[in-house]
């Protein structure tokens, strides 16, 4: 496959709003980094439109690391054999429900990349809420130099995100990248 560089410069260009959360991880997760994320690769190439995190991860992981991808929709999965090196574990059912069991098993990643349910801004509680649940159900795999990161978040408050930033608020977590992608570092002492 392409080269950790390869990818991210390839495609920076198209990641818009997500460029500035996607260089931030880049540069900052750890060498062989553990990442869960909810909603994976649903439609490789879309860029511009989802985001490809899960395409991200493959390179960040591909010397050594895990990449855990948990979706609903078993296409992702298929998706994932075919562009994703075998460090992309897809983990098919709700994310509610499949997160739960793999935080009884995996401890210590360090990013907890949340984009499961699609969100309608003018009404994100039902998105906002699922991200704050599987944030919450995903809180005992955190190391502590952990990263919180939550996808789709609009410029005036509303999102995905919305409540995990209250929860964040709660737990002390700093923001460090404010923006469409939100992410909070679960060690307070983040430079």
């Amino acid at each position: 496959g392409e080269t950790m560089t390869g990818w991210f410069e390839t495609n920076r260009g198209r990641l818009n709003r997500r460029e500035p959360a996607f260089e931030f991880l880049f540069n900052n997760l750890p060498k062989a980094p553990v990442i869960v994320e909810t909603g994976s690769l649903r439609s490789p190439g879309n860029v511009d439109g989802d985001g490809n995190a899960t395409m991200l991860f493959d390179e960040l992981t591909a010397a050594s690391g895990m990449v855990y991808s948990l979706d609903i929709d078993a296409a992702c999965g298929v998706n994932i054999e075919k562009h994703c090196g075998r460090q992309v574990q897809f983990v098919e059912g709700d994310s509610l429900d499949t997160i739960r069991l793999l935080a009884a098993r995996v401890k210590n990643i360090d990013l907890l990349y949340l984009d499961s349910l699609d969100v309608d801004f003018a009404h994100d509680e039902l998105a906002a809420k699922h991200a704050l649940t599987e944030c919450q159900y995903g809180l005992s795999m955190l190391s502590r130099r952990a990263f919180v990161a939550v996808d789709d978040n609009d410029d005036f408050g509303r999102g995905k995100g919305r409540l995990v930033e209250q929860f964040a608020d709660l737990k002390g977590w700093p923001l460090v990248v404010d923006g469409y992608v939100k992410i909070w570092s679960c060690n307070n002492g983040y430079r």
